[in-house]
């Protein structure tokens, strides 16, 4: 049975897990190391002027990280719900006017 407060256990036997923001690096010769490759506690914190610089910057990054994830030789559709995160991704861009 497979304990969910056990997070480095699967459901296959001698396969594990590896913890959040870790890579495993195998050597030819069998050696094993694994490390942390990011930490919440290594990213600056971001001061801005206003609230509006804030809701800027989340819409700017919000966009690269959607574009990213779009990577397709064919048209993107998208299945709204009604939901904030979905709205989030999905909005329209509309020409700047003036």
């Amino acid at each position: 049975m497979l304990n969910h407060a056990d997070h480095a256990t699967t459901i296959y036997r001698n396969v594990f897990r590896l913890p959040p923001a870790h890579v495993m690096q195998i050597e030819a010769g069998g050696s094993v190391r694994q490390f942390r490759y990011w930490s919440p506690a290594e990213i600056a914190p971001i001061r801005l002027a206003s609230d509006q610089a804030y809701a800027e910057g989340l819409r700017e990054l919000l966009d690269v990280a959607v574009r990213r994830q779009m990577r397709s030789a064919h048209p993107i559709g998208l299945s709204a719900q009604r939901r904030l995160d979905s709205s989030s991704v999905s909005r329209a861009r509309r020409p700047r006017v003036g």
